[in-house]
């Protein structure tokens, strides 16, 4: 083949990114090549591979002086990272994105530069795309004009993200990918821009996107849809529409549709979907006409999803099935009467047809609450000897009169010799126990429950199989409430497609995305898209058709796509009988990324649980976060001195929150300090509003310069250090007992009291921050009791309980507080330290009894969006307080 010569200045500049892509690669680059319009380089970004993707890309450079290898750096690794690249070394007028195993149609770089060069008001431009391999439809058909776009990025991606062009002039403008929103940083990045530049797609198919099991969207669905979550809140808030918990769970459900076909769901999605349609009409007047058209096909799409349940053929179809079952038709006459009826049900799914025969439980469930069924439980012991020994201690306290159930305790090769004396201790002889040790197996969750799986099929004669982790702490009605529900839930939820099942409702909503609830005679249930694998039960016939997990890390991310596939759902009690006792995993010591998260116990059963979980360090929300009892408009008596630490980044929400704090804050308030660095303004200001000013140079020893507080991309967090100081150091001045400290970026937007009954009230975060602990835990030399964050932008203190607690950080470490502080801290974090959550742990572990401790009820905004504050309607009951930060 002849060397085609290489361009100075191309076009269009192709980035490629490669990791590992040997097995489509060569279609990729071809398509590429291949184009009729030839005035391009293809730069491709080599993301560390280790399969022969380099020598593939080493052919066409050798080949073509249009094809450019370019090495990723080991520490910029990552899609972001190589994209990033890619456009950093780009010299087209246009960047396109190709990635390596989609394939080009021949005239797509000529169409799209064609459509740039005509349209010049265009930034950016995708197409629609051809979706072929696993998933094969028709075409996937994007909006066409900006409007049309940006609407649709509230509630979902609008691009098909290889088929994209756009102008280089973008790249000055702050066209970059973050990392900081992992396998969604295209969503991210069309929604940041989307008020800063013009969108288009091209109506016509200029791509193939192939499909398969190793698409980012399939292995890391669940983080995607983590951080699809946060980038959809962000957008709202800008539109100035905050949704609670629930809201926002409806608003990504209408984004990734298989909607609950419940009239309930319907209800919900009609005020949710009015509300969003109101204030995008405020913010997009000019659009309103399209508003209205998107939101009417929205509840159009639920309201189909809802009534297709009440088409003519599927009633027949069920109709004849229910009588089927009812007369015990043997089986081969459900296959026999599926392939004459189902022609009749016109698009009635196969798969649904099929998971009535697979899944309907056996008749006799509906004969009794305690049926006669033999069941094997298998308890996944490895390591751990503490949670082995508090997870078997609450399992054989509790109740299984009644059940047929076998308990088998089978250890994955433990090295630690408690392991086997906890195992071997002598339990109550009313509990049958099998004790089994095995050879170490895989370094998966799936190979473990894969071998007791295995045994229990093999050996025992079980209707239902089930497993537990051995950091599961069992509530002692937990047998007998799971089987009431969730054999009702089998025999009569109305799609008949349930398969496993738990007694666990897990906390991370996120993780483990509900699908609706259900009522039963015996409580309610949630059917979910994932379950969460602390405890997973089945009936034997469902496991045999659905199979072994995989062995890998992903193993429960790829059994949901599993079950997907075959309209299968997980579903548990609604109340959780069975919960985490604690965060230490053993899969972290082989993860490439040790897993970390709060555990917060929201919907654990009221009553019935050992004494032990009383003094388990983990589920925080559990006793008494949940509730609101300080948000109140009755005022208290106590009066109470307000600090604020700010700077003159921070004056313009500096005096929306103090005038909320004047507003909203039911106490007598002595007096509102600012601390501060001299700066006119705010001297000023506090001398015009009232507000004592306080020079943050009178209040420590320490001076901000004696801090050397540097992250390693060369970011300076001496200040943000010195500030943390300065709230501690203000019990010097206030002149009552407690002080709130408010950051200056946080206002407070219902009426509420910081003290309840005498207590100061300690707020709980969802921001989870394990080095926050780890200081604390430096500095105090106390072990944290609960791992559940008070950092929440304001904390009430109190001047006897923080001389103490300084008292107590002088005499452990021998030198002054200030500075075992700036020891104990983490440098090599960019927040290695947390006044609250330190102060916070302090006042749980020394005085329990003295605090009240409730969930903070914050929203989190980009200061940018100051300008509708005037939105929230001042006392509403969705949040205590908003804050505006300037990082986001």
């Amino acid at each position: 083949m002849t060397k085609t010569l290489i361009i100075p200045h191309p076009t269009v500049s192709v980035i490629l990114p490669v990791f590992n892509g040997q097995k489509h690669l060569h279609d990729a680059i071809e398509s590429i090549l291949g184009q009729t319009f030839t005035d391009f380089e293809l730069v491709i970004v080599n993301d560390g591979s280790y399969d022969k993707s380099v020598e593939i890309i080493d052919t066409y450079c050798a080949d073509d002086a249009r094809v450019i290898r370019v090495e990723n750096s080991a520490e910029d690794k990552g899609l972001v990272g190589a994209l990033n690249l890619g456009m950093s070394i780009a010299r087209g007028k246009f960047i396109a994105r190709m990635d390596a195993d989609d394939i080009a149609y021949p005239n797509r770089l000529g169409r799209q530069v064609n459509f740039l060069e005509v349209n010049q008001d265009i930034d950016l431009c995708g197409s629609w795309v051809k979706p072929f391999g696993k998933v094969s439809h028709t075409v996937w058909q994007y909006p066409l004009t900006h409007a049309e776009i940006a609407l649709r990025l509230l509630f979902n991606n609008a691009f098909a993200h290889p088929s994209i062009m756009f102008r280089k002039e973008l790249l000055a403008a702050g066209y970059r990918y973050d990392r900081n929103y992992p396998h969604a940083e295209d969503y991210e990045l069309f929604t940041r821009l989307s008020d800063h530049v013009t969108y288009a797609n091209i109506p016509e198919v200029l791509l193939q996107y192939r499909t398969h099991e190793q698409n980012v969207g399939t292995v890391h669905s669940v983080a995607q849809q983590e951080t699809a979550k946060r980038i959809q809140t962000r957008e709202l808030a800008k539109k100035g529409i905050f949704p609670n918990e629930r809201e926002l769970l409806i608003h990504r459900q209408l984004e990734v549709g298989g909607y609950p076909k419940t009239e309930e769901f319907l209800a919900e999605c009609k005020l949710w979907l009015a509300r969003v349609g109101a204030e995008l009409s405020k913010s997009w007047p000019q659009n309103k006409q399209l508003i209205e058209s998107f939101v009417d096909s929205k509840l159009h799409e639920v309201k189909q999803s809802v009534g297709s349940e009440q088409t003519r053929p599927m009633r027949s179809l069920r109709a004849t099935l229910k009588e089927i079952c009812k007369r015990r038709v043997p089986v081969r006459y459900h296959k026999y009467f599926l392939r004459y009826v189902r022609p009749a049900a016109g698009r009635f799914d196969r798969s649904l047809a099929n998971a009535l025969d697979l899944f309907r439980p056996k008749t006799k469930l509906a004969r009794t609450v305690k049926p006669d069924f033999k069941i094997g439980f298998t308890i996944l012991a490895h390591e751990r000897a503490e949670y082995l020994e508090l997870s078997l201690s609450s399992l054989f306290s509790s109740n299984v009169d009644g059940y047929d159930i076998t308990f088998i305790i089978q250890d994955d090769g433990s090295t630690d010799p408690r392991v086997r004396e906890i195992i071997e201790r002598p339990r109550d002889p009313k509990y049958k126990i099998v004790r089994r040790y095995t050879p170490k197996g895989g370094n998966s969750w799936g190979a473990a429950f894969n071998k007791a799986m295995r045994h229990m099929l093999e050996n025992y004669e079980f209707d239902i199989v089930g497993t537990c982790d051995s950091d599961a702490l069992f509530n002692c009605q937990w047998l007998d409430e799971t089987m009431k529900v969730c054999l009702w839930a089998k025999q009569n939820h109305k799609h008949h497609t349930l398969g496993p099942f738990s007694s666990f409702n897990s906390s991370d909503i996120d993780f483990h995305r509900s699908l609706g609830s259900f009522p039963s005679p015996y409580g309610r249930y949630t059917v979910k898209e994932r379950m969460g694998a602390l405890n997973y039960i089945y009936f034997r016939e469902d496991f045999i058709k659905l199979g072994y997990f995989p062995e890998n890390r992903d193993d429960e991310t790829l059994m949901t796509q599993r079950l997907r596939k075959l309209r299968v759902r997980n579903f548990s009690t609604d109340i959780s009988y069975v919960e985490h006792i604690g965060q230490l995993s053993v899969l972290n010591q082989w993860r490439p990324v040790p897993v970390a998260r709060a555990v917060y116990g929201l919907n654990l059963a009221s009553t019935g649980w050992p004494s032990e979980l009383e003094n388990l360090n983990t589920l925080g929300y559990f006793k008494d976060v949940k509730g609101k009892r300080s948000v109140s408009k009755d005022r208290s008596d106590v009066p109470i001195s307000v600090v604020f630490v700010a700077t003159s980044k921070d004056f313009e929400t500096l005096k929306l929150s103090i005038e909320s704090v004047r507003r909203n804050l039911m106490h007598p308030v002595a007096n509102i300090y600012v601390i501060s660095p001299h700066d006119q303004t705010i001297i000023a200001f506090c001398k015009s509003n009232a507000v004592v000013y306080v020079d943050e140079t009178s209040l420590l020893v320490s001076k901000k310069s004696d801090i050397q507080y540097r992250t390693e991309d060369g970011v300076d967090r001496s200040g943000w250090l010195f500030q943390q100081l300065l709230k501690y150091a203000a019990n010097t001045i206030v002149e009552t007992e407690h002080y709130l400290v408010i950051d200056a970026d946080t206002v407070l937007v219902t009426p509420q009291r910081f003290i309840v009954d005498g207590k100061p009230v300690l707020l709980h975060s969802d921001e989870f921050h394990r080095p926050y602990f780890d200081a604390s835990r430096k500095l105090l030399g106390l072990n944290p009791v609960v791992y559940t964050s008070c950092v929440a932008h304001q904390m009430m203190f109190s001047k006897k309980f923080i001389r103490e607690m300084i008292s107590h950080i002088e005499s452990l470490h021998g030198i002054s507080w200030e500075l075992a502080i700036r020891t104990c801290t983490d440098y090599s974090e960019s927040s290695g330290f947390s006044e609250y959550e330190t102060y916070g742990q302090w006042l749980i572990t020394m005085y329990p009894e003295k605090i009240e401790r409730e969930y903070w009820f914050n929203l989190s905004c980009p200061r940018s969006n100051l300008k509708i504050l005037d939105s929230l309607t001042y006392g509403q009951q969705n949040y205590r307080s908003v804050s505006f930060h300037w990082y986001l």
